[in-house]
């Protein structure tokens, strides 16, 4: 199993969940419990942090793994939303697609000198695995690396010390779903769905300060931010 770890990107200060609450309860009319329970509210916002970082993909990890000689397939980490990069032995791997794999297995003509070397140069995500061809022919500590976007962890409870997942610049997109989840539940629906709109903006806002645009349809190039590898193949 790849080992992971995290980095946030954007600030590194983060709102506390205590704060979330109060501000989704200001935007419910409700300032202590009524019709309204702690528990659930937290339970929103735990949904938002978790549709947040899958949309705006604000969370990076890092993972790695130990490479074992003739062995291909790998265990990918359980919160892998999409892979943004793979290395092996600090080389930069390509996607392929399945259509495209017995062309790159060992026996692949096309891969044949490669094979003979035991050089990984291509990867294919299969589930919550990962496969690399050629298979290795040597063991290598710490030769898979993958970098990708990633869910984040649920905070159990109300608290003043817990801080959200969400950089300090959004943390209010939480409060925002958490208060559309509250109008919903009363039946509200248009300014449910006025709150809806609010926190799709929200995301809307990360995704262009975290990933920014050179122009229409292409994100700035840096680093490997380049490519997104998806399990249904390459995006920009």
């Amino acid at each position: 199993m790849l080992a992971a770890a995290n980095c946030y990107r954007g600030s590194s200060k983060m709102a506390t969940r205590s704060t979330q609450i109060s501000d989704a309860r200001s935007l419910l009319d409700e300032p202590v419990e009524a019709f309204y329970l702690d528990s659930e509210i937290v339970r929103w916002l735990n949904d938002a942090d978790v549709i947040f970082a899958q949309e705006a993909e604000f969370t990076e990890f890092s993972s790695t793994a130990n490479i074992v000689a003739d062995q291909r397939e790998y265990a990918l980490p359980s919160t892998l939303t999409r892979i943004k990069a793979v290395y092996v032995n600090g080389n930069l791997v390509d996607p392929i697609d399945i259509k495209d794999e017995a062309t790159f297995t060992n026996s692949g003509i096309a891969n044949a000198a490669l094979a003979t070397l035991g050089v990984v140069s291509y990867f294919r995500q299969f589930g919550t695995n990962i496969l690399l061809f050629p298979t290795p022919t040597s063991a290598i500590t710490d030769g898979l690396k993958v970098i990708y976007y990633g869910t984040v962890a649920a905070i159990g409870a109300a608290s003043s010390t817990a801080t959200s997942a969400l950089p300090v610049a959004f943390h209010d997109a939480a409060s925002y779903y958490a208060a559309y989840k509250g109008k919903l539940k009363r039946q509200e629906y248009d300014k449910a769905a006025a709150l809806q709109t609010i926190f799709k903006g929200r995301i809307t806002d990360a995704k262009r300060l975290l990933h920014p645009r050179t122009r229409a349809g292409l994100p700035k190039v840096r680093d490997e931010d380049q490519l997104v590898y998806t399990p249904f193949g390459l995006e920009w």
